[in-house]
């Protein structure tokens, strides 16, 4: 059997997002060292992991069917969601910026449109 610690150690030595696919068969299920249940952006997986690091990282453990996919995130969603959506999921965080500047916009005119009519 694989430990855990071996994959989180190889999966550092990589840049950020890139997965190493680990056979289930070959691993404890990843809550029986330390891991915690999470949510992660929609690849088909069954369900997501994470086992915050001493510096703020992440490791992201995706299960799906027969394997794991398992990368580190910049920032871990715990330390804080936004920078977590800024370096680890930027489309995200852009889209979240474009729905605040669009409902900034709306919720201003409404504002300005019933001052005007007082």
């Amino acid at each position: 059997m694989i430990e855990w610690s071996k994959i989180v150690e190889k999966v550092l030595t990589l840049p950020a997002h890139e997965d190493v696919m680990v056979k289930k068969s070959a691993i404890i299920h990843p809550t029986l060292v330390g891991f915690k249940r999470s949510v992660g952006e929609p690849h088909g997986q069954r369900a997501d992991y994470r086992l915050r690091l001493y510096d703020g990282k992440s490791i992201h453990v995706r299960e799906y069917n027969d394997h794991y996919r398992v990368h580190w995130d910049k920032v871990d969603p715990s330390t804080s969601v936004i920078a977590h959506l800024k370096h680890d999921a930027p489309h995200i965080y852009m889209l979240l910026l474009g729905i605040l500047g669009i409902s900034s916009a709306l919720l201003a005119n409404i504002i300005l449109s019933r001052l005007r009519k007082v």
